[in-house]
């Protein structure tokens, strides 16, 4: 009976060492490891559509520059007993990043060029444009950020890679999601 149980122990701990050596520790399933060693979420299954007006001009696997951040005004003050120290505060800069959407050539269309072209003829009437980034998830929309008076300030293309760099004068975070996706 004994050497039953001891048998059935180690096999039992042998079988958790090595589940754990070939997962790692604290690794989850359907997560990758990083570069660095990190845990990453699988982001395969999103994807940003790009909304100018009320249409949706675009579907773009990445998307950077959604930021919203303020300088910082630094202040030494004296406190009692003549200490320095020093105070952080939020400054009165709004600092704006463009926004820049990166998709495959074979999904494009001309819409963005037209755009750009609006720029570069220079009607601003009609080439300043507010607009919507929407993220699309498993489930349908999962966020969406509203930009003004955006405009296309670089579109290049590489290889086989479109990028659209957007400027503007503001970006919020909208609240109000539920819309589904249709190409």
């Amino acid at each position: 009976m004994k050497r039953t149980f001891s048998w059935t122990l180690i096999i039992l701990c042998g079988t958790v060492l090595v589940t754990t050596a070939l997962l790692g520790p604290g690794r989850l399933w359907g997560q990758r490891i990083g570069a660095e060693g990190s845990l990453t979420a699988d982001t395969t299954s999103y994807e940003f559509g790009l909304q100018l007006g009320e249409d949706i001009v675009g579907f773009f696997p990445k998307c950077t520059g959604l930021v919203s951040a303020s300088d910082v005004y630094e202040e030494t003050v004296l406190t009692d007993g003549d200490l320095q120290t020093t105070q952080r505060r939020p400054g009165s800069k709004l600092i704006r990043e463009d926004i820049t959407l990166v998709r495959s050539v074979g999904s494009s269309d001309a819409t963005l060029w037209q755009w750009r072209d609006q720029i570069e003829s220079g009607d601003w009437n009609e080439g300043l444009r507010d607009g919507m980034i929407i993220l699309y998830g498993p489930g349908g929309e999962t966020a969406r950020w509203r930009f003004t008076n955006g405009w296309p300030v670089r579109l290049s293309v590489d290889e086989s890679v479109e990028k659209v760099t957007i400027a503007h004068d503001g970006l919020r975070r909208i609240t109000e999601t539920g819309v589904t996706r249709s190409r």
